[in-house]
This record gives C-alpha cells, structure tokens and sequence, in this order.
C-alpha cells in the first residue's frame, strides 16, 4: 500500500501508527494529510449490556453511541452462570456471542458518524475480569476458584483483525487488579483523576 499512497498523494503520506505490546506498529499509510480523519471506539464490555462510543481523537469529541445486550447473556444471565458453563468445555467460552455484539456496535457507530470502520485508529475495551476472559477465549475458572487467580490481569494489547474484528488496529484492554477488581472499576478510577491527588 505504500508506493501507491507516496504516488497518489505526490510524494506526502499520513502515517497511522497504534502503540503495540513491543512498540510502535504501522497500521495505516493514506496519500495526502488525512490527519482530521482519525477516529477511536470506546467499549465498555457488562455482564448484560455493551455500550460504545465513536470518538474523535483530534478533538476528543463523541460523534456516536450506541448499546445492546451482551449476546453472551444466550448462555447465562451472570457471570457465574457464564463461568461454570465454560468450566471445562473450551468449545463453551462462547468468544463468538460477544464479538458479534462487538462487530454490530461497530457497525452503528460508524454509519451514525459517517465514518469507516477502516479510519478506526484503535479501540479501548473495559470490561469486569470474567468478561475480559470471555473476550479473549481464556477459561474464566481461576477467578471463582480458590486461589483466584485469573489467567491474566494486564490483557495488553491485541490486534482487533486477530480476534476476527473488521478493524485495522489495535485493541488496548484496560488491565485489572484482582479477580473482582476488574478494568471496568480500574478505568472510572483513572478517569476521576484520584491517583494524581493529594486529597482524600
């Protein structure tokens, strides 16, 4: 894509790059100065619900929402019915139901806000530990189980195409601290500034 970006754009590109686990990644390359048309999806994976917004990021503004019920609550209305029907039976993880929530979000975002989904620069997902398990097609089991410890806190950073996501980033996935203290909770701390004051 880069020779006929640099031939159509004579000879100035926009260059995309999303932070990776191992650095700097080049995602997109567009002829001419497409720096306005730089676009993030925010998701909030629940238990029942998951909640996106499309966002700007030149100017941090919301361009579109959209919410629907986690297709996961198919196998079970809580996380405990979703744990123990995964326990033991990796063909149950069930990572298809929420992807496909995931990919009609994705969908009604970008056709509320005019935009492709190819001009997505990077997706930010929060979601308790269980369903970040879910998500990632790890067994959940760990986090109910004494010790309760999860197969991960820190997911990292995934590429979205990997997980069968028509998008060309990167997925950041906001880490946890426990097994009940999950990047959901993590991600309205950071937002509330608390780690950065002095007060109580």
């Amino acid at each position: 894509a880069l020779y006929p970006a640099i031939r159509d754009g004579r000879g100035r590109v926009t260059v995309t790059l999303s932070l990776a686990d191992a650095g700097w990644e080049l995602v997109r390359v567009e002829p001419g100065d497409t720096s306005q048309r730089l676009f993030a999806l925010a998701l909030d994976i629940g238990t029942t619900t998951l909640e996106m917004e499309l966002l700007h990021l030149p100017d941090g503004a919301v361009l579109s929402r959209a919410g629907c019920f986690n297709g996961q609550c198919a196998v079970g209305d809580n996380i405990l019915d979703r744990i123990f029907y995964a326990k033991d039976e990796p063909e149950h993880l069930r990572q298809e139901l929420v992807l496909e929530s995931i990919r009609g979000l994705i969908a009604q975002c970008c056709e509320q806000a005019d935009v492709r989904p190819e001009e997505i620069a990077a997706l930010g997902a929060a979601g308790n530990t269980t369903m970040m398990h879910l998500l990632l097609g790890c067994e959940p089991w760990q986090i109910f189980q004494s010790p309760y410890t999860p197969v991960f806190l820190d997911p990292g950073v995934h590429s979205a195409r990997e997980l069968g996501l028509s998008l060309d980033c990167n997925i950041f996935c906001m880490p946890a601290v426990a097994n009940y203290l999950g990047g959901d909770i993590t991600s309205g701390l950071l937002l509330t500034d608390l780690d950065a004051r002095d007060d109580p």
